[in-house]
């Protein structure tokens, strides 16, 4: 006689994370890797409050000369610590009835359902973290026009401008702006064969040299009021993060992730320190509203360095603005109008970093699992005051941006 077997909570954690790595568009590609757990290692135990270092790579500097005083010193090797601050979670259905359930028809009916909506919430944290970076920022031509292939591709340019890692490039954006992007190129994506699935999943392998993603999780861009940044009222100070402007747009507000350039700030080659010909973008770290006389103080995502004064390993501009220099709103036609960001990145520019829940004491119906980097814990209880059983499905995890440099954000299509 055939029997029944019971669905275990080891059945459903491991299922769980499974389809938290299938939904995810961020999370399949980022880097996951943190000092203490390393590819051929199981992931650690851990709680809310734990801490990570990331190291990043040594760079160095490199002379032309038999001398080599000027670079033997000129070596930084950094790191970062991310911090294990915030639990995700959500609650499934799992009583009696849904135990008996077969693993795949309890993974459609009620995991699926809910781990997208946990995807959603985990993965715009990410999105949210690459936006107050320091990344690059492409100004595209009319931002009430439609997504053009050709935003991509400069997209693209700065990334590899910047010696991102050929093959790790990803794009993502917003429904409507991958719909109106596909209609335009509709001859790139004829539906036949595997083109087809790329094309109703709104995913278009190799587009443009990216791994590109369609996801509502990239978040929404809002433009302030101010659409002239003025002019600096003091010259920039080497390894500050705040400048002084005056004579932009009176009473005008600039919103947090905003973007301007200051003339004079040009960005480098990363490897050479030469100057290239377009300004560094910098973002704004917080919103500020400009005084009557279009006066205020800006602070910025990054510190400002030259390789005149702070050599060649954290040099980011050619040079310091000095005073009466233009500071330009890059997203200036986006004043008081709203539009969903797009987003190319390097997979090694940010980090995600998940530890296995530990068991809470008293739990009976618990497991955790992982599945590429990612941690999952699955809890099944019940209320003993309502006679309820519930249940929860939690990560504990963080974000935190190792590159900017690899990060190039654009908004697109914009609607009052």
């Amino acid at each position: 006689m055939a029997t029944n077997t019971l669905l275990t909570p080891d059945d459903i954690s491991k299922a769980a994370v499974q389809v938290l790595h299938e939904e995810s568009a961020l999370l399949k590609n980022v880097n996951k890797a943190y000092e203490g757990k390393f590819a051929n290692e199981s992931m650690p135990s851990g709680k809310i409050g734990d801490e990570f270092r990331i190291r990043k790579p040594a760079k160095y500097g490199v002379g032309k000369t038999l001398d080599i005083t000027s670079t033997k010193s000129d070596t930084i090797e950094d790191s970062v610590t991310l911090n294990v601050s915030q639990p995700y979670n959500v609650s499934v259905a799992y009583g009696e009835g849904e135990r008996t359930f077969e693993i795949n028809d309890y993974r459609e009916l009620y995991l699926r359902p809910a781990i997208k909506r946990l995807v959603r919430e985990i993965e715009e944290d990410g999105f949210k973290a690459m936006a107050a970076s320091g990344r690059f920022v492409h100004q595209r031509a009319d931002y009430d026009a439609n997504v053009a292939f050709a935003d991509m591709l400069k997209m693209r340019n700065i990334l590899r401008s910047n010696f991102s890692n050929e093959g790790d490039a990803n794009f993502a954006f917003g429904n409507f702006d991958a719909g109106d992007l596909v209609n335009a190129n509709s001859v790139l994506y004829n539906a036949q064969g595997s083109i087809s699935k790329n094309y109703k999943d709104g995913k278009f392998d190799d587009a443009s040299g990216f791994m590109v993603h369609q996801t509502e999780s990239v978040g929404t861009f809002t433009g302030g009021t101010a659409t002239d940044g003025g002019t600096l009222s003091a010259n920039v100070v080497e390894g500050g993060n705040t400048v002084t402007v005056t004579g932009g747009t009176a009473n005008g507000t600039l919103k947090a992730g905003q973007a301007i350039t200051i003339a004079g700030q040009y960005a480098i080659d990363p490897e050479t320190q030469v100057a290239r010909n377009y300004l560094r973008t910098f973002t704004l770290a917080s919103d500020v509203t400009l005084d009557g006389s279009g006066a205020g103080t800006l602070t910025l995502t990054e510190n400002i360095y030259t390789v005149a004064g702070s050599g060649n390993t954290l040099a980011n501009v050619s040079a310091l603005g000095v005073s009466t220099a233009v500071v330009t709103v890059v997203e200036a036609d986006t004043a008081s109008k709203s539009g969903q960001y797009m987003w190319a990145w390097d997979k090694n520019a940010l980090t995600f970093a998940s530890v296995m829940p530990v068991k809470p004491w008293g739990a009976v119906d618990w497991a955790a699992n992982s599945y590429d980097g990612i941690g999952c814990s699955f809890w099944a209880d019940s209320n003993v005051d309502t006679y309820v059983n519930t249940a929860r499905i939690d990560v504990f995890a963080g974000w935190k941006v190792i590159y900017p440099e690899w990060i190039c954000s654009s908004v697109g299509k914009v609607t009052a």
